[in-house]
């Protein structure tokens, strides 16, 4: 099979949607504004080629799906070019190639060894860490969030201030300055809880219209641009269940969370 055949702009479309959150058929024709007919057709193309996987749901309640389809595993079609390579593929990722893939593609060329140097700190550490994204970048300056587990968040502090003093080291030649901003897993997921036990009692469904109510209590930058990195199986599960799709959030009242040159 044609590995580029799946990257359509209609199929990619659905990719995108299901990155962010397992999906039925006819949630993905309202997202999409397609026909359920066009989008079963879709998927079942996608799941051939084993980009989606389907699954149903148990204990089945009226007016919930009964299937729902999610993304499969990490993957990467790469397209390389150069003398004397030339070859297109479809890969299967793990975390850590996912990870400096998204680092790349999400900064300038000239910023890899600053890049390349933070994914090497965090890579043995990456099962430690539920979602990883970064606040704001410009030219010179990225502040990155992690979602860390507590009893990890010192040992995650340290690695990331050394890539901090590394990037910041007189003579490097490197102009990308980092901050690092901590929250830790328990704490989010309490916020969360919180915020769905005001929806369960308004009988209103979150959305990310309720983004204000989380930022509003631990984010210093009000409401950024925002963009996922990585994030794990975990915390895609945590922001599923409260039909959140990419939270901004920080952690402004530990000063020890925040380091920065």
């Amino acid at each position: 099979m044609d590995s580029s055949a799946p990257f359509t702009d209609s199929k990619w479309s659905l990719l995108e949607e299901l990155s962010k959150r397992p999906l039925s058929p006819i949630q993905l024709a309202e997202a999409t504004n397609t026909s359920v007919a066009n989008i079963s057709q879709q998927l079942r193309l996608l799941e051939a080629y084993g980009l989606v996987s389907k699954e149903r749901t148990s204990n089945y309640e009226k007016g919930k799906p009964r299937v729902v389809y999610r993304i499969a595993h990490p993957q990467a079609f790469i397209a390389a070019l150069g003398t004397p390579v030339a070859f297109r593929q479809l890969i299967t990722l793990g975390s850590e190639e996912l990870l400096l893939l998204r680092l790349w593609s999400s900064f300038d060329a000239s910023h890899r060894p600053v890049l390349n140097r933070l994914a090497l700190h965090l890579m043995p550490h990456l099962s430690q860490i539920h979602f990883f994204g970064f606040l704001r970048n410009n030219n010179s300056k990225a502040s990155f969030l992690l979602v860390v587990n507590k009893k990890s968040l010192a040992t995650l502090q340290r690695l990331c201030f050394k890539s901090v003093l590394h990037a910041g080291r007189p003579g490097s030649g490197h102009t990308l300055k980092l901050s690092f901003h901590f929250v830790t897993f328990e704490r989010l997921s309490s916020l969360m809880k919180k915020l769905r036990k005001k929806s369960d009692q308004t009988g209103k469904e979150l959305s990310e219209h309720d983004f204000p109510l989380l930022i509003s209590r631990i984010n210093p930058y009000g409401n950024p641009q925002y963009k996922t990195l990585f994030a794990s199986s975990e915390m895609l599960s945590l922001l599923s269940q409260c039909e959140i799709d990419s939270p901004e959030i920080d952690s402004p009242d530990n000063k020890s969370s925040r380091n920065e040159v």
